[in-house]
């Protein structure tokens, strides 16, 4: 009897030998992700944070980790078109920082979190003096592609990488003046003088509309030449037009009228127009061209 529990015994120590042993094979280096607003982590082979909504320019930030047992070295952190074969971005849309890190160490041994900002320029450029920058309205986002190498339990070097999509909703206000000649049948695109305002064929004259061609509402005001006085826009009440839809047909005076647009908080895109600008500190589009003008133009040729 006592023979058969010693044998039993060294039977139960080999067992939890082999499982120890098991239990304490180190993995190879992982990143994972995690929101700055978030405690859960997303790792593997893609990652998706977000959607944010943007009006304008901002910055999202989330920490990178390793959740292996050995450091990643080398990382390297780039930028792709958002839903792309990772094209690479060219353009001033998105900037992240820093772009590489030198090491990473694993979680389990670092109580440093390593903290990734992506700046979203939309509006402007972050960081930089009277840089504007529009990010084009159908940009669903970017991927932020991250790149290293780890080594497996036995000295093997690998590998590793993890692509972060961060989702988008950017919003975008922009806007076309539009006319008809042949009683609103078709409507055709007002062309643009060089002093930023638009110009009407007289035959267009009863069939004026603003197209909006953002993907958020606008709303507008405008007043006719010879009516305009210092305080015409707190006589005229607000019009909206709905993403996508033309105003009301526009009121036109002898020869002009004048007239606002209110993005309602949301950057403009100006279409290349350079002196088409916001009202300062307001969201109200006006031609800088003449600062006493205060409004746009749109007048018959």
């Amino acid at each position: 009897m006592k023979k058969m529990v010693i044998l039993a015994a060294i039977a139960a120590i080999t067992f939890v030998g082999c499982a120890g042993t098991e239990d304490t094979k180190k993995l190879p280096g992982m990143f994972a992700v995690q929101a700055d607003n978030s405690r859960s982590v997303i790792a593997r082979n893609a990652a998706t944070l977000g959607p944010y909504q943007i009006n304008t320019a901002r910055t999202v930030y989330f920490y990178l980790k390793n959740i292996g047992d050995f450091p990643i070295t080398g990382i390297e952190l780039s930028l792709g078109k958002h839903g792309s074969d990772f094209e690479p971005v060219a353009n001033n849309d998105f900037a992240i920082f820093p772009a590489t890190i030198s090491q990473l160490a694993p979680s389990n041994t670092s109580s440093v979190d390593t903290f990734i900002e992506l700046n979203i320029n939309h509006g402007h450029i972050i960081g930089a003096i009277a840089q504007p920058n529009v990010i084009k309205n159908g940009v669903e986002g970017v991927t932020v592609r991250i790149t290293g190498m780890t080594n497996d339990d036995g000295g093997n070097a690998i590998p590793v990488s993890l692509d972060v999509n961060v989702d988008m909703d950017i919003k975008v206000a922009s806007f076309e003046i539009h006319y008809s000649e042949d009683e609103g049948m078709n409507y055709t695109k007002a062309e643009v003088d060089e002093s930023a305002s638009f110009k009407i064929p007289l035959a267009g004259k009863d069939y004026i509309k603003i197209l909006n061609t953002g993907n958020v509402p606008l709303r507008y005001k405008v007043e006719r030449w010879e009516d305009m006085t210092s305080a015409w826009e707190s006589n005229v009440h607000w019009i909206n037009i709905e993403s996508g839809s033309y105003s009301n047909a526009l009121i036109y005076g002898y020869g002009m009228s004048i007239f606002i647009i209110d993005t309602i908080g949301v950057i403009f895109d100006n279409d290349g127009i350079e002196n088409l600008v916001f009202r300062p500190d307001t969201s109200i589009i006006i031609n800088n061209i003449n600062p006493n003008l205060n409004g746009m133009i749109f007048y018959f040729y």
